[in-house]
Order: structure tokens, then C-alpha cells, then sequence
């Protein structure tokens, strides 16, 4: 990791009326004028969002690791696409409780503003919407979504749905706002994270302090 920050500060999330399928499949139509942002492990502008965990420190492909994020919102939902290539999947017993040791993708949303450093929640979906995709306990009613791989093998895809009367949130309001992509590829020790892309940096705390969002 590196103190560089990633160079996206503000995304503004435009009201396309749109209301997408939750079908973990990106179509053109339901996803019209929605905000695109991109981002792969070889990008060395970013050096800052990356985190990789284990072997000697390496940036990848854009075949390795690519994550498009579609970003929308009708007034009531906030709608979040990502189309994520990569070109190992990985994942193991679904039993295991810490999903983000998989071929994941972690959203965090600071709803009140409240910039805690203490007070982050790891929401996390796996990519093939198995067991624990989504985040249980206090935050389970936080998303609605669906994951699913590509048929071809070369990925996968996430859509998600936040309700955003039912936390307070409103359309024209700014909130901390912040994701991962959870690259785990099989060569790591059973049950661990193999690298980490991040939308915002830095990962070392970003994932409970909110003040990064």
C-alpha cells in the first residue's frame, strides 16, 4: 500500500429513473445514464487502493482484476452494477463466516456522515451468491442484490439495491461512500485474501474508518 490517494473524490450519482432487474446481469437499457467508473490492479496511478497480502508485491492485469461500477439512483433506490473480470475464480467452503477471503465485493456507506472511525461495517456479497452473500446481524436489511459468475468463466457480476428512505438518506444529499474487490485466486493459505482493490484509499484502516469514505 501507499499513501497516494486514488484521485476520485466525489462521484455524483446521476437520477435516471431507471429501476434495474436485480439479476446480477448488467443490461444497457436498465442501466442507462448511469455514472461508469473503472479500476484494475494494473493501474500504477493508484498504487494507494491496492493491497495484496501475500508473495512479493505485484500489479497484475487488467485480466486479473477489473471492476466496473455502474452508480444510479429513481428517487428511492440507490443502485449499485459492478461487472467484475477476473480470470480465477475462487471460492471455498460456504460455510466459512468471512466471505471477504473470497472472490468478494465489500460496500461501505457512512449514511449518517458521521465519519467514525470506529463505526465501519463490512457489507459483504460473494460472486456466486452463495451462502453468507450478503451481510447478516444489524445490516442485513441494508442491500438487495444478486450476484452471479459469467458463464464464460472470466468473471462476475454484482447488482444492489439500497432503499434510501429507510436509512434517512436523500436524493441531492452527499454521503461517505466507499467499495472493494476481493481477489482471492487459490494460491494463498486456506481461508485468506489474496489482493484487495479499492475505490478510495488507503486500505489499512478504510475498512471500519469512515473518514476515508
Amino acid at each position: 500500500t501507499s499513501p497516494v490517494p486514488s484521485g476520485i473524490e466525489v462521484i455524483d450519482v446521476p437520477n435516471t429513473g431507471n429501476t434495474p432487474t436485480l439479476d446480477a446481469q448488467i443490461d444497457a437499457a436498465e442501466w442507462e445514464g448511469a455514472k461508469v467508473i473503472s479500476y484494475d490492479c494494473s493501474n500504477t496511478e493508484r498504487p494507494g487502493v491496492r493491497a495484496q497480502f501475500y508473495g512479493p508485491f505485484t500489479l497484475g492485469s487488467p485480466e486479473d482484476l477489473t471492476n466496473t461500477v455502474y452508480l444510479q439512483h429513481n428517487g428511492q433506490y440507490l443502485y449499485i452494477g459492478l461487472d467484475i473480470v477476473d480470470d480465477v475464480i475462487s471460492l471455498r467452503d460456504e460455510t466459512v463466516s468471512s466471505w471477504w477471503n473470497d472472490d468478494s465485493v465489500e460496500v461501505y456507506i457512512d449514511e449518517d456522515n458521521s465519519d467514525s472511525t470506529t463505526g465501519g461495517t463490512q457489507i459483504t456479497i460473494r460472486a456466486d451468491n452463495t451462502a453468507g452473500s450478503l451481510v447478516s446481524g444489524d445490516y442485513a436489511d441494508w442491500l438487495d442484490g444478486e450476484s452471479q459468475l459469467k458463464a464464460d468463466g472470466s468473471g462476475w457480476v454484482v447488482e444492489l439495491a439500497v432503499d434510501l428512505a429507510a436509512h434517512s438518506m436523500e436524493v441531492g444529499g452527499t454521503y461517505g461512500f466507499d467499495m472493494t474487490v476481493n481477489d482471492s485466486d487459490g494460491e494463498n493459505p486456506p481461508n485468506a485474501q489474496g489482493v484487495q482493490d479499492w475505490l478510495y484509499a488507503t486500505y489499512e484502516t478504510a475498512y471500519y474508518n469512515e473518514s476515508y469514505w
